[in-house]
């Protein structure tokens, strides 16, 4: 036991001096658990701040989508708060915020609430507090910039310069092409966000952030990784680029990392994974920027944007034809057809041969659609499940070919009905039934089920 404690003071003293050498990194921040209210919600928080007495500038982290815990972001704050910067992170609300609903005004004005609470500290020079906003914190953090004067600069990292609709689905696209998908499922991908989005079930899926960054005065610190592919890089910046040029921002900084993905960390497969080094010079980058450069009158910068392998497509609104209610009518009437005859065939009444057939791949076939479109939903498409066979997922792949099973089975029902004669309650559900097949080929070719 003796020995056990002398050798820890022999540790202790050792570092102690190995500290006190030139050129050692001494230990220049600490972290204290603080929270805040808004709303009549409590934010547990986390202020990472320099080790040096005086007042310094100060910085609010806003994350990316999702739900966060109070130290989320640390590696940032960290950084700046070598730099002698405090630094805010926190955890985000739990409620008004979902997968299928959130508001960046709320979001903003939460950021706000945190930065009160900095400038009321001790070691928070008020004059000199920012925001930082990180992905979906990109879009939140210029509202923050512009419905407070006490935000003096802006940063943003992997930040969208367009609508939450438009960013999605490019991301859903590249994961496609990371799958090595091909043919319709691209297609069925496509008609699903835009179901999606235009329905309102994806959450502010129309917010523009140019209008927010027409607004923005205050210095800009934009950064992105050229292997984003959450966020598309080049236009992005090329966004922030134009829209600093036409309303005559004059401080800003728009930074591209070409090796780092979407956070700036690095990647071994062209940004679809992370490793836990971010890029050369980066972390630097951000308290380097608050020193220097955000409250001076340097000149602006900006790299040339990242090239992406492919561009964002524009909002494609729905016709008439494709509105969400006749989309669950044509699912309501092949349900009822396919499951109706089903349940009336436990009666065993006589009716014509292939149409329990019909029924069978007809349910089968909608119902695995339907679980299909969810698991794909619930994952973003970054998992699709199986092994792919001639560019397809196997369970779509299957799903395509109980459809064409289904069509082919209700063209040999409806031949069979002429033929054979039925009792009056298979003539009743056997019109449903082949109805509900009739509807199933449209609806098939529109979602790209029945496509090569």
């Amino acid at each position: 036991m003796l020995l056990r404690i002398k050798l820890a003071t022999l540790l202790a003293v050792t570092a102690t001096l190995a500290a006190a050498l030139p050129g050692h990194a001494q230990p220049s921040s600490r972290s204290e658990q603080v929270s805040f209210s808004r709303e009549g919600l409590n934010f547990p928080a986390l202020v990472t701040s320099p080790g040096t007495p005086g007042r310094h500038p100060a910085v609010v982290l806003i994350s990316g989508s999702g739900a966060t815990e109070a130290d989320n972001m640390l590696p940032e704050a960290q950084a700046f708060a070598r730099a002698g910067i405090v630094a805010l992170t926190y955890r985000k609300r739990t409620e008004g915020y979902s997968k299928f609903h959130r508001d960046y005004t709320q979001l903003a004005d939460d950021a706000l609430a945190g930065l009160a609470l900095l400038r009321n500290r001790p070691d928070v020079d008020p004059a000199r507090i920012g925001v930082f906003g990180f992905s979906e914190g990109g879009w939140v953090a210029p509202l923050a910039a512009t419905r407070s004067a006490e935000v003096r600069f802006l940063i943003t990292v992997g930040a969208n310069g367009l609508t939450p609709a438009r960013q999605e689905t490019w991301a859903i696209a590249n994961r496609a092409r990371r799958h090595g998908l091909q043919g319709s499922l691209n297609h069925f991908l496509r008609t699903a966000m835009r179901q999606v989005t235009e329905g309102g079930v994806f959450p502010e899926p129309f917010y523009d952030p140019v209008p927010t960054l027409a607004k923005v005065t205050v210095p800009v610190l934009a950064v992105w990784g050229g292997y984003d592919v959450l966020t598309p890089p080049g236009e992005s910046l090329e966004v922030y680029r134009d829209t600093f040029a036409r309303t005559g921002h004059r401080q800003h900084t728009l930074k591209t990392y070409p090796d780092g993905q979407h956070r700036v960390l690095g990647t071994d497969d062209r940004g679809f994974t992370k490793r836990a080094d971010y890029q050369p010079g980066y972390l630097d980058l951000l308290g380097d920027w608050v020193n220097t450069t955000a409250f001076s009158t340097a000149a602006s910068t900006v790299d040339a944007p990242a090239r992406q392998e492919a561009r964002t497509l524009p909002r494609e609104p729905l016709s008439w034809w494709e509105a969400g209610w006749l989309q669950l009518a044509a699912l309501a009437l092949m349900l009822l057809g396919f499951l109706g005859y089903g349940v009336g065939a436990l009666r065993r009444t006589r009716s014509v041969r292939p149409a329990r057939w019909l029924a069978g791949l007809g349910g089968v076939a909608v119902l695995g659609a339907l679980g299909y479109f969810a698991f794909l939903f619930s994952s973003n498409a970054s998992v699709v499940g199986g092994p792919i066979i001639l560019g397809r997922p196997l369970p779509y792949l299957a799903l395509q070919l109980l459809w064409l099973a289904t069509v082919v089975a209700g063209v040999v029902t409806a031949l069979a009905w002429r033929r054979e004669r039925a009792e009056v309650v298979a003539r009743v559900r056997l019109p449903l039934l082949l109805a509900g097949t009739a509807v199933l080929v449209p609806f098939g070719l529109y979602w790209g089920l029945l496509l090569p």
